[in-house]
């Protein structure tokens, strides 16, 4: 699981369309609130792709984290897609 500080954006605080992405060799979009998204692998499609969930967590120092989990069945989000979505969705508050 990854677990960083969540980005607002900071235009308007919020997204208001679904953010695609693009990796080596995955593609997929994370939904406007980031509660969720889909990736699938360039060449093998769904075969090596799958659904998750983006969770929020608020610490005790009200700093804002956040996890991701497969959805889907599949056995884990591909870390390169894990690694990716640190750089979209966080950053230092």
């Amino acid at each position: 699981m990854s677990k960083n500080k969540l980005i607002i954006c900071p235009k308007c605080g919020h997204v208001t369309e679904d953010i695609d992405f693009e990796t080596k060799n995955y593609h997929g979009q994370i939904v406007p609130d980031f509660t969720s998204g889909w990736f699938e692998h360039n060449e093998l499609g769904e075969m090596d792709g799958g659904s998750f969930e983006i969770a929020l967590m608020f610490a005790h120092d009200t700093s804002r984290h956040w996890t991701i989990t497969d959805v889907d069945g599949c056995y884990d989000v591909a870390e390169e897609v894990k690694k990716h979505l640190d750089n979209i969705i966080t950053r230092d508050l």
